[in-house]
C-alpha cells in the first residue's frame, strides 16, 4: 500500500448556518459595491441605455465562465422558482430593431457587459482574499435579478431564465441575446371609487369637507433627477420616502414632462415640485435629499446667494422655495449613479417610461 493510500481522507468543510449567513452578507457586500462603481464608467461611455440588458449579460458572462452546464441549469432553475407575480407590462412584446440597428446594439451591449464584469472581476479578488469566492457566481446572478425585477417585471426576468435555459437544454453552452421588454414595468395606478360622483352629490354645497391631517414631524428621503429627450422634452421625477413621527410611511412619487431642450427651466420646476410635495403636510420635516445632477442643487437657497441665477426665471416659484427650505432641516447632498439604490432604481423606470 503506497503512503497517499494511508493517508486519511480531509472531511470537507461544513459551515454553519451563521458562518454562511456571514460569508453571503460579505459577498453580497462586495458584489454590490461592484456594481455601484460601475454606474459612472458606463455614463461615461455613453451606455446608461445599454445598463440593464449589460447587467444580464455580465450575470451569464460570470456563471458561464464560473460554472458547468449543469450547475447553470440548476442555478437557473432554482431562481426561476423563487420569482412570483406579475407586473403591468406582462404583455410588452420584446424590443425590435432593423437588423442595422441591432449589429450596433450589440457592440453597445458588448461594451455594457465587458465594464460591468470589469468592475465584478474587482470583487472577485476581494472574495478571493476572504476565502469565499465560491460564493462569487450566485451572488452576482441574485445581485443582478434583484436590480432587473422591479425594471423588466417578474414575467420579463422569467423569460429572460426560460430563454437562456432553453438553449442549455439543447447543449447550446453561448449566452442567448435576451431582448429586453419594449416597456418597463410601472406600479399601478390607483383606480378611482365607482362612487365617487354620487357622493359628491349628496354633499351640502355650504358644507368644508376638507380634511386635514395632523400635524406631525417626520423624516424623508428624497431624490430628484431630470433627463433630456429627443426633440427637446425633458423628463423629470421627485421619490419621496416620509417616515412620520406618529408611526405613519408614505412613499411619493411625482414625475411628468416640459418642453425645455436646455433642461434649466426642468432644473427650477422639479425642486419647485420637490417643495410643494414637502409642504402638504404640517410640521418640521428633516430631509436627506439626494441628486446626481449638481446643477440641480444650484436651483436651492442652500447653493449660496453668490451663485444662485434660478430665482430670474419665476420670483412667485422661488419665493415658494425658499419657503419650503427655510421652514425644513433640508441636506442635500451629490452623489454617484447607483445601479443598487432603490429611489434611483425607481427614478430610471420612470424616466424610461416616460421617453417611450
Amino acid at each position: 500500500m503506497s503512503d497517499a493510500e494511508g493517508l486519511p481522507l480531509e472531511e470537507p468543510v461544513v459551515l454553519s448556518r451563521e458562518q454562511e449567513l456571514q460569508e453571503r452578507k460579505k459577498a453580497r457586500s462586495l458584489v454590490s459595491e461592484a456594481l455601484l462603481s460601475a454606474g459612472v464608467p458606463l455614463d461615461a461611455r455613453g451606455l446608461t441605455k445599454q445598463l440593464l440588458p449589460g447587467l444580464w449579460y455580465a450575470a451569464m458572462s460570470v456563471i458561464f465562465n464560473s460554472l458547468d452546464r449543469e450547475e447553470i441549469i440548476s442555478l437557473l432553475t432554482s431562481r426561476h422558482a423563487t420569482i412570483v407575480g406579475f407586473a403591468d407590462n406582462a404583455n410588452a412584446p420584446p424590443k425590435s430593431m432593423t437588423p442595422a440597428a441591432m449589429q450596433n446594439y450589440m457592440k453597445q451591449l458588448e461594451k455594457a457587459a465587458e465594464t460591468i464584469v470589469g468592475k465584478l472581476e474587482e470583487a472577485y479578488s476581494k472574495m478571493e482574499d476572504q476565502e469565499i469566492e465560491y460564493w462569487y457566481p450566485e451572488t452576482v446572478f441574485d445581485a443582478v435579478i434583484t436590480v432587473l425585477l422591479p425594471a423588466w417585471g417578474p414575467d420579463h426576468v422569467r423569460r429572460a431564465i426560460e430563454e437562456q435555459s432553453a438553449w442549455l437544454y439543447q447543449h447550446k453552452m453561448d449566452i442567448r441575446n435576451f431582448m429586453e421588454p419594449s416597456r418597463l414595468a410601472t406600479i399601478p395606478k390607483a383606480v378611482a371609487a365607482g362612487n365617487a360622483v354620487e357622493t359628491v352629490r349628496a354633499v351640502e354645497p355650504q358644507q368644508d369637507i376638507k380634511v386635514k391631517r395632523a400635524s406631525s414631524n417626520r423624516a424623508v428621503s428624497a431624490f430628484l433627477a431630470t433627463t433630456t429627450f429627443e426633440g427637446g422634452q425633458t423628463g423629470w421625477v421627485v421619490i419621496m420616502r416620509i417616515r412620520f413621527a406618529n408611526g405613519r410611511h408614505e412613499n411619493r412619487e411625482i414625475y411628468g414632462t416640459l418642453g425645455d431642450p436646455t433642461g434649466n427651466k426642468s432644473r427650477l420646476h422639479i425642486v419647485h415640485e420637490f417643495a410643494m410635495a414637502l409642504s402638504q403636510d404640517e410640521g418640521h420635516a428633516d430631509v436627506d435629499l439626494k441628486v446626481t445632477d449638481a446643477n440641480l442643487v444650484r436651483a436651492m437657497p442652500i447653493a449660496g446667494e453668490g451663485t444662485n441665477e434660478w430665482r430670474k426665471f419665476d420670483k412667485s416659484v422661488w419665493a415658494d422655495i425658499q419657503a419650503c427650505f427655510s421652514k425644513n432641516a433640508i441636506t442635500c447632498k451629490t452623489v454617484d449613479i447607483s445601479l443598487v439604490d432603490e429611489m434611483q432604481q425607481r427614478s430610471d423606470i420612470i424616466l424610461r417610461n416616460l421617453e417611450n
